[in-house]
């Protein structure tokens, strides 16, 4: 981050958003990429004691890791939002890795004699045989 005017995300296709703090004007996480999950101290379940400055530095796009995916995008506060890194670890969703190979983030890759079918309206990759 190079101050209010000029701000560049890490994580492409991630969208931040200026909101008013105690402290004055910080970047806040409001949408991440399929893949990953929004983490801000303020979701529901966070400590919500800490200072909004220390909270909007702690904001970031938290890539699923290898073994599981999210193929929905996260949009702060709806969906696939947490508190922590703890808290996203269990928004991801575990690989059926009898049926596919899951690289993390959004990749998932169907396996010898298996295909992938649409996905479903939550999320969830479908494998056949």
């Amino acid at each position: 981050c190079e101050g209010l005017d000029h701000f560049a995300p890490l994580v492409p296709g991630s969208e931040w958003a200026l909101q008013a703090s105690e402290t004055g004007l910080t970047w806040r996480v409001v949408r991440c990429p399929a893949g990953y999950v929004a983490v801000r101290a303020d979701v529901a379940g966070g400590n919500g004691t800490r200072a909004a400055g220390t909270q909007a530095a702690q904001d970031h796009c938290w890539e699923c890791p290898p073994g599981t995916y999210a193929l929905r995008p996260a949009a702060y506060p709806e969906a696939m939002t947490a508190a922590s890194v703890a808290a996203a670890q269990r928004l991801c969703r575990a690989c059926e890795l009898d049926k596919a190979d899951c690289g993390g983030g959004a990749r998932v890759v169907a396996r010898a004699d298996f295909w992938r079918g649409a996905d479903t309206p939550d999320g969830q990759a479908t494998l056949y045989r």
